[in-house]
C-alpha cells in the first residue's frame, strides 16, 4: 500500500513539473524543453524503476521475516 501511495505522489509531482515546464516555455524555450524532457524521463524510466526496487525490497524483507519465524520454535 505504501509503495502505491509513493508512486502516485511521484507521478503527481512529475505532472506538476511538466506543467511548470510548459509554462516556462513562454519565458525560455531551452529551459522549458529540458524540463519537459526531464519530466518524461522521470515518468517513464525513473519512477517505474524506483517502484520495482521498492517492491523487491519489501519482498526481501517479507521472505527474511517469514524464514526467521519458521526457524524459531516456541516452547
Amino acid at each position: 500500500m505504501g509503495v502505491t501511495i509513493m508512486t502516485v505522489l511521484a507521478y503527481i509531482g512529475c505532472a506538476v513539473f511538466a506543467v511548470m515546464s510548459v509554462m516556462s516555455l513562454k519565458v525560455s524555450v531551452p529551459s522549458g524543453v529540458i524540463g519537459l524532457l526531464g519530466a518524461a524521463l522521470l515518468a517513464f524510466i525513473v519512477i517505474p524503476f524506483h517502484r520495482q526496487a521498492l517492491l523487491m525490497g519489501a519482498d526481501f524483507v517479507d521472505s527474511t521475516l517469514d524464514k526467521n519465524s519458521k526457524n524459531t520454535s516456541v516452547m
